[in-house]
């Protein structure tokens, strides 16, 4: 590992050994490939995780879903259009990760907007 590399991970020793560990940090991703199969597994190509809120939307900044997981965990409302602050604060931490991200390929069809999935979209 180069002496300069920014670590990004966190210790969860603790849940390995079943005591349990709360994330300190968000959590973010990136899906730059296409999808297969059917429409309910297909989802925005980029997400973050920030306690139980979790907002996923396309790099063009399409596709806005926005859940809280505490209440939704199975991600069947869509309620970003009635927190639009969380949306925006979220939407901005998801910028300036990818921001960092090196440059690399991206599929056409990463991110398509053509299923009709969730409610409240």
């Amino acid at each position: 590992m180069p002496p300069d590399a920014a670590l990004d991970g966190e210790d969860l020793t603790e849940a390995l050994f079943g005591r349990g560990a709360a994330r300190k940090k968000d959590l973010f991703w990136e899906w730059r490939f296409g999808y297969v199969g059917e429409p309910i597994g297909w989802s925005p190509a980029l997400a973050v995780r920030e306690g139980s809120l979790k907002l996923l939307m396309n790099p063009d900044g399409g596709r806005v879903e926005l859940y809280d997981l505490a209440a939704d965990p199975s991600e069947v409302d869509n309620v970003a259009a009635s927190r639009p602050e969380d949306v925006s604060r979220l939407r901005a931490k998801l910028d300036d990760w990818r921001r960092e991200l090196p440059p690399g390929c991206f599929s056409k069809y990463a991110g398509d907007n053509s299923y009709p999935w969730p409610r409240g979209a």
